[in-house]
């Protein structure tokens, strides 16, 4: 009996055999076990390389994206500093402004109760004249001209003859001519108040040294009447031109004994030629010094 059994499993391992995989009738409902050959699996793999890459890129314009957020929100914030910054400054410089206009009256206001409080004790005041309009011109004075501008007498000095070499340092015989020019303010205007004004080309580089800030001297006393700014040429002008109008009133001062409280002296650097500084002759007739006769006289 044991080799009748043993004969039948061989005839159904042999009957197995013959039917295959694919009639396996222990296999799953639907499932297919048919080989699959390697290239069949190419498409996906090539597929999902690319959604990889896809996804790569994705992140990286991602990054991108946040990296300009940061910085277009870095530089709205240093833009809101910096309008917060210039609110700030319009906002000090109207107040300044308002306190520059309230000192202003303030000082006007002072000014003119401190003149009505010269006027009623009899002080001396300034006062127009109006017998300024008699003219200078009677009086000779070689290489000096005289010419009435509106309400105010000029006398004109060419700094080329007044000055050596361009500078501040008198010549020997500009104390002749200055000495004629005092001369005629003493015996015509006693009591008016004289100005003098330097003037130079556009080309003066007020290179000699020991030159005063360019301003307003009035009585040996200096303060600034123009800024300067710096070493640049139109402070190197404005220091040349003080530099001369302070020879020539010192001189006017000390040596002809002009009242100092009547003079006053102002640097104009280039600032107001007589012609214009395209040829050397103009160069010349701009580099002057002019003692003006004003209107106003003060009581001695």
């Amino acid at each position: 009996m044991r080799g009748s059994v043993c004969g039948w499993l061989l005839g159904m391992a042999v009957a197995v055999g013959q039917l295959g995989c694919n009639n396996n009738p222990f296999a799953p409902a639907g499932a297919s076990t048919a080989w699959q050959q390697p290239g069949q699996q190419q498409p996906y793999e090539a597929q999902l390389a690319e959604i990889n890459r896809r996804a790569s890129q994705l992140d990286a314009n991602n990054r991108d994206l946040n990296t300009q957020l940061a910085q277009g929100a870095q530089q709205f914030q240093v833009a809101r500093e910096q309008l917060t910054l210039l609110q700030r400054q319009l906002q000090d410089s109207a107040a300044q402004l308002r306190e520059s206009q309230t000192a202003r009256r303030e000082t006007e206001r002072q000014l003119e109760t401190l003149r009505a409080s010269y006027e009623r004790r009899g002080g001396a005041v300034l006062t127009a004249n109006s017998s300024i309009r008699q003219s200078l011109a009677p009086v000779e004075i070689p290489g000096v001209t005289v010419r009435q501008d509106g309400e105010v007498i000029r006398v004109e000095l060419a700094s080329d003859q007044l000055f050596v070499g361009g500078g501040a340092q008198l010549q020997a015989t500009a104390y002749l001519t200055l000495d004629q020019v005092a001369t005629a303010i003493l015996r015509s205007y006693p009591r008016q108040r004289i100005g003098i004004e330097a003037h130079t080309d556009d080309s003066s580089s007020g290179s000699a040294g020991g030159l005063a800030a360019g301003g307003l001297v009035s009585g040996g006393m200096s303060s600034s009447g123009s800024a300067t700014g710096g070493p640049g040429p139109a402070s190197a002008a404005h220091q040349l031109t003080a530099a001369q109008a302070s020879a020539v009133l010192d001189l006017l001062a000390t040596r002809n004994r002009l009242p100092a409280r009547q003079l006053f002296a102002v640097a104009h650097g280039a600032n107001h030629p007589r012609v214009a500084n395209t040829t050397a002759d103009g160069r010349f007739r701009n580099r002057r010094v002019e003692v003006v006769v004003y209107p106003e006289s003060i009581d001695n």
